[in-house]
C-alpha cells in the first residue's frame, strides 16, 4: 500500500521544491496572478496550500533527520515515519489543485 508512494517520493518531493521556488519567482515577475484578488476563498486556500507544502517539504527532512540521529537502524522509527512520506504526494496534488484554481495566467496578445 505504502510502496508506490515511497518510490515516487523523490521525484514529488523535487518537483514540490521546485514549485515553491518558482510561485513566488512569477508572482513577482508578473507572469502568474492570483485568480480573484483580494480576501476571498480562493486566495486564502491558495495561500493555505502554499503554507502547507512548505511545511510539508520543511518538516519531513527533518522527521527523516531525526530517524537517522537514532544512530542504530530502528525499524520502527522508520515504520512511523511512512504515513507522512507516503502521504506527501497526496498533499502535492491537493496543493497543485488548487494553485490551478487559485492563480490565473495573464493572457498574451500578440
Amino acid at each position: 500500500m505504502f510502496l508506490i508512494p515511497l518510490l515516487a517520493f523523490p521525484f514529488v518531493f523535487a518537483a514540490a521544491a521546485y514549485r515553491l521556488y518558482t510561485l513566488p519567482r512569477r508572482c513577482i515577475a508578473g507572469t502568474l496572478r492570483l485568480a480573484k484578488p483580494g480576501l476571498t476563498l480562493r486566495t486564502s486556500l491558495t495561500a493555505a496550500a502554499y503554507l502547507g507544502l512548505l511545511a510539508y517539504v520543511v518538516v519531513l527532512p527533518v522527521l527523516a533527520a531525526k530517524v537517522l540521529a537514532l544512530g542504530t537502524f530502528n525499524l520502527e522509527a522508520w515504520l512511523g515515519l511512512g504515513p507522512a512520506l507516503a502521504g506527501f504526494p497526496v498533499a502535492y496534488i491537493a496543493s497543485e489543485w488548487t494553485f490551478y484554481y487559485g492563480f490565473q495566467r495573464p493572457s498574451r496578445h500578440a
